[in-house]
This record gives C-alpha cells, sequence and structure tokens, in this order.
C-alpha cells in the first residue's frame, strides 16, 4: 500500500468518527516509490460495542461459526456479573468493618481523654480527644475529596471521551 494510503487509514483510525465509515483511496498494486493512478475508492467501516453482550445481529453471526456460541457467551456475562457482585460485596464488608474498628478507636481515644482531664491531666485528655476528633475530620474530609477525583476520573474516561482523546 502507498505511503499516502496508509497516511490516509492511520489518519482514520487515530481520529476515530462513531459513524464508522470513511472513504479512503483503494489499495494498489504499485511499487514503492511509484505513485498509483487508480482512482478507485472503497469504504471502511468500524463498529464497537460496549457492555457484557453483543448485539444481537453479532450474536446470531456467532451462532451460525458455532452453534453453542450464544450460550457460552450468555455463560460468560452470567459468570463475569456474579464475580462482580462477589467482589462488591466482599469490598463493601471490608469497609464495613474498617469504619467500625475506627469508630472503636476513636470513641477509645476521646472517652480516654475525657477520662484523663476528670484525673486532673487536662493538657494530656485534652490533646487525646482533640487528636481523636481532628483525624476523624481529616479523614471525613480526605474520603470526600477522594471519592470526587475518582468520580471526576470515571467521568473523563467514558468510552466517547476516550475515543475522542486518541492520538
Amino acid at each position: 500500500m502507498p505511503d499516502d494510503d496508509r497516511l490516509q487509514l492511520e489518519q482514520v483510525a487515530r481520529d476515530g468518527d462513531s459513524s464508522g465509515e470513511h472513504q479512503v483511496p483503494a489499495p494498489t498494486s504499485a511499487s514503492p516509490g511509484e505513485r498509483a493512478l487508480d482512482s478507485g475508492d472503497y469504504t471502511a467501516s468500524l463498529e464497537f460495542f460496549s457492555g457484557p453482550l453483543p448485539p444481537p445481529e453479532v450474536l446470531r453471526q456467532y451462532s451460525e461459526l458455532l452453534p453453542d456460541a450464544v450460550e457460552r457467551i450468555f455463560k460468560m456475562a452470567e459468570q463475569q456479573a456474579e464475580h462482580r457482585q462477589v467482589m462488591e460485596r466482599a469490598s463493601i464488608r471490608i469497609e464495613l468493618r474498617g469504619q467500625a474498628f475506627g469508630f472503636v478507636l476513636a470513641l477509645t481515644s476521646i472517652v480516654g481523654g475525657l477520662i484523663l482531664i476528670a484525673f486532673d491531666k487536662p493538657l494530656i485528655g485534652a490533646a487525646a480527644s482533640i487528636g481523636a476528633v481532628a483525624t476523624l475530620t481529616g479523614l471525613f474530609v480526605w474520603a470526600k475529596a477522594t471519592r470526587a477525583r475518582l468520580d471526576r476520573i470515571g467521568k473523563e474516561r467514558s468510552p466517547k471521551t476516550e475515543l475522542d482523546h486518541r492520538s
């Protein structure tokens, strides 16, 4: 394929149009260094989908190639969804356990600080209580900022945005 045609195909691939169709010059049998005079065109198309299952037309094409392909694809999608749900439940359980331990630790520190104040150790008691409250507040602010940043990153990485930013 001549270099000019290859550059046009690379430009089409790089720019990525969601319509998926572009007119590009047809390949010719010209040797390297020769310029082809063939004026014929052909259409290149690009299709893509996202999600656990392909569109019905693609599923029909798979079933023509392999009779049990559709069942296998559905089974694979179901197994992946089940795995993801199990992992999400485990993650939530771990997060709740960490919050419970953090609450108990902070409560112990605050109560310990109040007890120290009651036993005539006001400086140490106040430091323990204020330190626990400050730590909890800092963690709350940090977690909120982290979630906001992850949400922003998630929106930036949507499929449309990824195609638009390819270079």
